[in-house]
C-alpha cells in the first residue's frame, strides 16, 4: 500500500548486479528504516504503468531512488492496484552468507 504521502519509495535496479542491489538495501534503505533487510520485491515498471501509475525519479537519498506516484488515495481501487503489483512482484530473500 502506498503511504499517506502517495509516494511509494522504490529503487530502479535494472542493469545492477545482485551484490550491487543488496548493497543499496544495506547501505541506504536499512539505516532509514532502522531495520535489517530480509528481502526485496522486484516488479517490472511496465506493471506500474499498466495500472495508471508512474515511476518518478527522486534521487535522494540515492541516485537510483524513485517513487511510484499517481495513487488515488481516496479510491477503493488503491488496495486492488497494490495487490496487483504485489502479485506481479518476485520476492527475493537476502542471500545466505
Amino acid at each position: 500500500m502506498p503511504p499517506r504521502t502517495g509516494r511509494l519509495s522504490v529503487y530502479m535496479v535494472q542493469g545492477l548486479s545482485e551484490p550491487e542491489i543488496w548493497e543499496i538495501g544495506n547501505s541506504v534503505v536499512a539505516p532509514v528504516l532502522h531495520a535489517t533487510i530480509l528481502g526485496r520485491a522486484d516488479v517490472n515498471s511496465l506493471r506500474v504503468y499498466e495500472n495508471h501509475l508512474r515511476v518518478q525519479p527522486s534521487p535522494q537519498p540515492h541516485p537510483r531512488h524513485a517513487d511510484i506516484v499517481g495513487w488515488d488515495l481516496e479510491s477503493t481501487q488503491t488496495r486492488l492496484i497494490a495487490l496487483k503489483l504485489a502479485a506481479a512482484s518476485q520476492f527475493r530473500e537476502v542471500p545466505a552468507e
